[in-house]
């Protein structure tokens, strides 16, 4: 374990781990995140039914795009940061 990261790696996972953890919190599944939970209820409450395959689908060409930016952002910047 005395294998150590250097700067640009280091960065590099640390930035991937936010990005990754805020896309678990709304791509799929409605119940991963509060706010998935609450909009499900206001809508349930307005007679809207939702299921969790149409959920996906329309959440897919979002996280697509998005996914796609952010990971373009964050190569970007662990090279720009990081030039040797």
């Amino acid at each position: 374990m005395g294998d150590s990261l250097d700067a640009k790696e280091r960065d590099a996972a640390i930035y991937s781990l936010a990005i990754g953890s805020n896309y678990g919190a709304f791509t799929f599944t409605i119940c991963a995140s509060l706010a998935g939970l609450l909009w499900r209820d206001i809508l349930e409450q307005k007679g809207i039914h939702i299921r969790q395959w149409q959920f996906c689908k329309l959440n897919l060409p979002l996280v697509i795009v998005s996914m796609v930016a952010s990971s373009a952002v964050l190569i970007g910047e662990v090279y720009i940061v990081h030039r040797d």
